[in-house]
């Protein structure tokens, strides 16, 4: 298990992660109640505490916006703007039941990957996602993108993996 107990205040808010839940065929989704992303469903996440690892981090945040538990299987891409980067972790269900557990969130449940795709209201990232994950592809594409609402450009590099 991670260690999640970091006695500094987190005044980190350039290291961000985010979580790719699945269970069967199913993925972990939230609503935002706040900022670009308020009324869309987006891959739980946050920011990276000082002193901690993205992969601890990803995993304290799914818990945190969920209640949900679950274990890293892969890095699967990382998204590049100026200020700050974003990265992406693909991770195994383990245990617990999806609930909003803070005021980030106003939903937080699993849906059907097929219907996750076709869903009207996620964010372009998390759709890249769940598309790579459809398709079979252990890593995000490299895709570059502008957001429109905030004018941000945005590189996203995925990691290929082959077996050996």
């Amino acid at each position: 298990m991670y260690e999640t107990d970091y006695p500094e205040p987190n005044n980190n808010w350039n290291w961000g992660v985010g979580g790719a839940v699945l269970r069967s065929n199913e993925i972990l989704l939230v609503r935002h109640t706040y900022g670009a992303a308020k009324g869309q469903l987006l891959i739980p996440g946050g920011y990276v505490q000082n002193g901690e690892m993205p992969e601890a981090a990803v995993v304290r945040e799914v818990h945190e916006e969920t209640g949900v538990t679950a274990a890293v299987k892969n890095f699967i891409g990382i998204r590049f703007q100026i200020k700050n980067w974003y990265a992406v972790f693909l991770l195994d269900y383990v245990s617990g039941e999806p609930i909003s557990t803070s005021n980030e969130n106003d939903f937080a449940g699993f849906m059907q990957l097929a219907e996750a795709a076709q869903h009207k209201d996620m964010t372009k990232l998390s759709r890249l996602i769940v598309d790579s994950v459809m398709q079979g592809i252990n890593a995000i594409p490299l895709h570059d993108y502008y957001t429109g609402k905030c004018r941000n450009e945005y590189m996203i590099y995925g990691i290929e993996r082959k077996s050996l």
